[in-house]
């Protein structure tokens, strides 16, 4: 997969956000925000 860092980057329902946080720690772009479909409670009930 090609991401150009120039591009600002959204990723939607990515669980534990480790891919997000994958693409910002090898990649630094310009803007990149991340969602999941779970709430906040749940996130840290699950992970």
């Amino acid at each position: 997969m090609y991401l150009n860092p120039q591009w600002r980057i959204l990723t939607v329902g990515d669980g534990d956000l480790s891919f997000s946080n994958a693409i910002y720690t090898h990649l630094s772009p310009k803007a990149l925000v991340a969602s999941t479909y779970d709430d906040q409670a749940t996130i840290e009930q699950k992970y």
